[in-house]
């Protein structure tokens, strides 16, 4: 029970850290207005399609995991259950990585749904 609590503890403290790290800024407003445009684009809408997953390690959910599509500006944090959801393309790799964990990389072709377990980085 002890090692459980201090596991949650550190997942905490390490999502808190990844997410201030990770979060870009918008300088101005056409940076705002472009991205708008861009994810409202018939071909964007089109092209994408939503997918789930829950991201996990050996004592449960992993909390604050970044999880993202390679080679774009698509992606997501786990929540506190360490579920995710985002709209991707239909085909490119998945990334999902943790600071502590080895990072992952899972095809999306093909599926809408992920069950994600990261293994420590030795």
């Amino acid at each position: 029970m002890i090692r459980r609590k201090k596991h949650v503890r550190r997942t905490l403290l390490l999502s808190l850290l990844a997410s201030a790290c990770c979060f870009p800024g918008y300088a101005g407003t056409n940076d705002i207005s472009a991205l708008t445009q861009e994810s409202n684009s018939i071909e964007g809408i089109l092209q994408n399609r939503k997918i789930t997953g829950i991201v996990k390690d050996n004592f449960g959910p992993v909390i604050g995991a970044n999880v993202s599509i390679k080679g774009t500006t698509i992606g997501a944090i786990t929540d506190m259950d360490g579920k995710f959801s985002l709209n991707a393309p239909e085909s490119g790799m998945l990334v999902v990585s943790f600071i502590g964990y080895t990072t992952q990389e899972l095809s999306i072709k093909g599926k809408k749904e992920f069950i994600v377990t990261l293994a420590e980085d030795s």
